[in-house]
């Protein structure tokens, strides 16, 4: 189960004034990415790897597959004063950028250097 409080941030994958994707580790050496979501407040939380997220930023696959292809998640939204929890069960989720390549999104917000954020991997 993913704990977001035991996650180190590592850096951002896609920033606009604000992380909108950031990719974390957990003390046992596991990688997740944390998402904003389109149409919610929240944040989605889901595992990953180094050869699933170089797909990613290599723009081999969309974020929507990269979130796809996660064997679990932990997903918390706020809607007014409405907060709902969500673990491991099927909540369908619209990721901002999801549907864009990686590469074409623009220089401005990406990070700079794929290579170097994988070397810290």
């Amino acid at each position: 189960m993913i704990n977001p409080f035991n996650l180190k941030k590592i850096e951002d994958i896609i920033n606009c004034e604000g992380s909108i994707l950031s990719i974390h580790r957990d003390p046992k050496n596991n990688f997740f990415i944390s998402a904003k979501m389109e149409n919610e407040e929240g944040m989605v939380y889901f595992d990953t790897n180094k050869i699933k997220l170089k797909k990613y930023l290599n723009s081999v696959i969309t974020l929507k597959k990269l979130f796809e292809l996660k064997t679990n998640y932990f997903l918390k939204t706020k809607t007014g004063s409405v907060i709902k929890t969500f673990i491991g069960e099927d909540f369908k989720c619209n990721l901002i950028y999801g549907e864009i390549l990686y590469k074409s999104l623009p220089k401005g917000v990406r990070v700079k250097s794929i290579v170097n954020l994988l070397n810290k991997l």
